[in-house]
């Protein structure tokens, strides 16, 4: 079963620049995703914009297996 990760409130979220978004990822535990992160320069409002579909075509992503 693959746990949920949840965020903060989304208008909170969309005002987060990209050191933040690294910032939440070490928080909680995906320092891995870290790099396809900075590449594209993930910032607040396109984390919101993220699905599982689009990150599965991040070719560069290592996601190790969670429990």
């Amino acid at each position: 079963m693959t746990e949920k990760i949840s965020l903060p409130h989304p208008l909170t979220v969309s005002r987060w620049k990209e050191e933040k978004v690294i910032k939440w990822l070490k928080r909680v535990n995906l320092e891995d995703c870290i790099p396809a992160f900075e590449i594209r320069h993930i910032d607040g409002p396109k984390l919101l914009e993220l699905t599982e579909q689009k990150l599965f075509t991040y070719q560069d992503l290592k996601i190790k297996h969670r429990k």
